[in-house]
């Protein structure tokens, strides 16, 4: 055998495996590129939260990002460089930006075509306004763990500045507002929440068995979440466990005006709160956005879903086109008995997941949901709603339970009125909001 054979020999298998891994990618780049296609087409490719910005022109095609986000199909490459392909599913976990080896990856909010607003936040918690902090949602990160540690820092440079004088008001009694009142218990001050609905409301209003994605953590009085995924129930009995050890009162914050000794807190229907030292942490929904027709105020008018087999037997009429919409419409449609119609205003499911479309299709193909497409509710009476089309005449449907799914007002005029800065951010622009008098 010549060398000329020997190299031929040894260098074909190592040319066959560099073609293949080259297919492979050429294979995986061209998938991706369709699932962005498609999350394109079906409006999917809008972040929630905070997501990525990928700089492409740093971005070396390694996709570690891939690799190291946990939701998976969030990013791939496209044209050899990393992309968000379904945005949607995007939760604000950030680790694709430690995985980046050449640092390519920005955690921002909002997009060019969609901007969110979000309050400007300090280091642990503190705003430009002294006394003022805070935690959770509201700041614009998700996901129950980050709300619990932001709530314990902040709770944590809040006493250290208190020096055991004075008294702590948490407006919410959510994930990150407990956490901040018992870390405030451990550490000697004994702080009044202040809530505008029933503890851990948001939370409360999930559908039973949904499964939860967090990250373990330790609440301040030893218990706390050591699995990645657990079930609505596992969250809810851990806060509600500590929230009943705490001092709740119930009451809608309406406006704060500072005081020599701190602040004055005032809440609808004209009570007032002092307090020389105030933490925000309330959650983006802030108050659920209402239909505005006659009849909405009725008992029979709901706003979260907690437990679907209620309705069995039952008419329900779902309000909404979002991905929590959907959900609760597949949901009880698979409740026994329960006739379900799911209206929405626009002509297609543009913001929900492509499983959820394939399963309100499914229900809808087998007779156990009707989805009205391009319908408003008019009018709401006792066992009944009039369902208007955007062709033809309005009908009367029946629905024994009306249960609203349209998404909630964030507190922004609340929050200026503060003095709070809340900025607008279309991923890397960034500009400052007008406050409450109009003035930027």
């Amino acid at each position: 055998m010549t060398l000329y054979e020997l190299l031929a020999w040894l260098l074909l298998p190592l040319l066959g495996l560099l073609l293949t891994l080259e297919a492979r990618l050429r294979l995986r780049a061209r998938r991706a590129r369709l699932r962005w296609i498609k999350s394109e087409r079906a409006g999917l490719n809008e972040p929630p939260t905070l997501h990525p910005h990928i700089d492409v022109d740093r971005c070396i095609g390694a996709g570690a990002c891939i690799t190291a986000c946990p939701e998976k199909d969030v990013l791939g490459l496209v044209a050899g460089r990393g992309a968000l392909i379904k945005a949607s599913a995007c939760v604000g976990h950030g680790v694709c930006e430690a995985a980046c080896p050449v640092s390519a990856i920005r955690l921002v909010f909002g997009t060019e075509r969609q901007g969110l607003a979000i309050p400007r936040v300090l280091e642990a918690g503190a705003t430009e306004v002294a006394g003022l902090s805070m935690a959770g949602e509201i700041g614009g990160v998700g996901l129950i763990h980050n709300a619990a540690r932001q709530g314990m820092e902040a709770a944590r440079r809040i006493c250290a500045e208190m020096q055991g004088a004075g008294r702590l008001v948490i407006v919410g009694a959510g994930p990150a507002g407990v956490a901040a009142a018992l870390q405030a218990r451990a550490l000697g001050v004994e702080p009044l929440i202040l809530e505008q609905a029933a503890p851990l409301n948001t939370i409360r209003g999930y559908a039973r068995g949904k499964p939860v994605f967090t990250q373990p953590f330790t609440l301040p009085h030893g218990e706390g979440i050591t699995a990645p995924r657990v079930r609505r129930e596992d969250i809810l009995d851990l806060f509600e466990a500590a929230a009943a050890t705490l001092s709740i009162q119930r009451g809608r914050l309406v406006g704060l005006a500072r005081r020599a000794a701190g602040f004055e807190l005032r809440l609808e229907g004209g009570a007032t709160l002092e307090a020389s030292q105030v933490l925000i942490a309330i959650g983006r929904r802030g108050a659920p956005r209402r239909l505005g027709v006659p009849g909405e105020a009725a008992a029979h008018v709901l706003y979260q879903l907690e437990d679907a087999a209620a309705y069995a037997g039952r008419a329900v009429l779902v309000v909404g086109g979002g991905n929590s919409a959907a959900e609760v419409a597949v949901m009880l449609a698979a409740t026994p008995g329960c006739r379900v119609i799911l209206s929405y205003r626009g002509a297609a499911f543009n913001r929900v997941a492509e499983e959820t479309r394939a399963a309100l299709a499914v229900a809808e193909a087998e007779g156990r949901l009707r989805v009205w497409l391009e319908s408003q509710v008019r009018q709401i009476e006792p066992g009944r709603a009039l369902v208007a089309p955007r062709v033809g005449e309005a009908a009367w449907v029946e629905a024994e339970a009306v249960l609203v799914q349209i998404g909630g007002i964030v507190p922004t005029e609340l929050l200026l009125s503060m003095g709070i800065t809340v900025e607008l951010h279309h991923g890397l622009r960034v500009t400052p909001l007008a406050d409450a008098s109009g003035a930027p």
